[in-house]
């Protein structure tokens, strides 16, 4: 089957604006609405991407990337090598970082987006923040417990099956991905799925997202039926809520991407053919607040469960 044409997709771009959020706080509240726009540049080289984002052969399957990553499987050779430190979780995190060490002190992608449904994924993000989570953690650091939350991270919610919903925006991605293919390599970008990324800084941490080239992050919105048009002008306009934004600047900081491109489409995106897109600079201040946040709350009640779990 062909591609579908670019021209027939409605695609709202200006590639000389970008929306980067800004670093003011206000009573210790992160400020999440700017207008301060800087101009983009778009230079990708295809070879030079397929080496960096795709790796060589030689990469380690995933059941031993796994055994390299498992939170919980370290945390037990923790316990067994630095008895008396068990319950420091900075101990721990430094001893993390030992064992990370192989991803030479940056970001990395572990699994590939492919395998995003399966057990291994599941394994692989027990007990870490995800970037659908990290607001929730960091907005959570002034109260007591936040037990639902915790059961989340360590995936002991039980299975959870896929919506009609969420498998319809699925789908409508899938389509987005494909109809702006055409046009964006035309602008020198040149993606693919966004696998499982861990960061040095932070293992207890993963994310993931719709896309990524070598400079870049890609973020589809989907709006939601009850109120499709509201939030698709709400989004349009960069008027982020502080979830969103603490998702997406978490995203790029795991991810090590200076820069996300976001695609706000309707519900009803196959009849409409109807593309708003912005780009988002990452804010290292805003991005550093929100990690420390959220690891507050993994150290006071995600890590006591780790080494619980680790004992076991």
């Amino acid at each position: 089957m062909s591609k579908r044409r670019s021209e027939e997709v409605n695609i709202d771009i200006n590639f000389n604006v970008s929306i980067r959020m800004s670093q003011l706080q206000l009573n210790n509240k992160k400020s999440r609405t700017s207008n301060d726009h800087v101009p983009v540049k778009v230079n990708i080289n295809q070879q030079e991407f397929n080496v960096n984002i795709n790796g060589d052969k030689n990469d380690k399957s995933a059941k031993e990337m796994l055994e390299k990553i498992d939170l919980i499987q370290l945390a037990k050779k923790f316990i067994r090598v630095e008895s008396k430190a068990q319950n420091d979780p900075n101990a721990l995190l430094r001893f993390y970082k030992k064992q990370f060490k192989w991803m030479e002190f940056a970001s990395r992608e572990v699994l590939p987006a492919e395998m995003q449904d399966t057990i291994e994924w599941g394994n692989a993000v027990k007990g870490r923040i995800t970037e659908n989570l990290v607001h929730s953690a960091a907005e959570s650091t002034a109260r007591r417990t936040n037990p639902l939350l915790v059961s989340k991270i360590l995936g002991t919610c039980g299975v959870v099956t896929r919506s009609e919903s969420i498998k319809n925006r699925t789908e409508i991605k899938e389509k987005v991905l494909h109809d702006i293919s055409d046009h964006w390599e035309s602008h020198g970008h040149y993606w693919k799925k966004c696998g499982l990324y861990l960061t040095y800084d932070y293992p207890m941490f993963s994310a993931t997202c719709d896309a990524i080239s070598e400079k870049f992050v890609y973020k589809i919105y989907v709006c939601h039926t009850c109120d499709s048009d509201a939030t698709f002008k709400r989004l349009s306009s960069a008027k982020f809520t502080e979830s969103e934004t603490d998702e997406m600047q978490f995203i790029m900081h795991i991810t090590n991407r200076k820069e996300m491109y976001i695609f706000i489409v309707p519900w009803n995106y196959s009849e409409k053919k109807t593309i708003k897109a912005l780009t988002l600079k990452y804010d290292e201040q805003n991005a550093e607040n929100v990690l420390e946040e959220a690891l507050d709350f993994w150290n006071r009640e995600v890590f006591p469960m780790i080494i619980q779990a680790a004992k076991i």
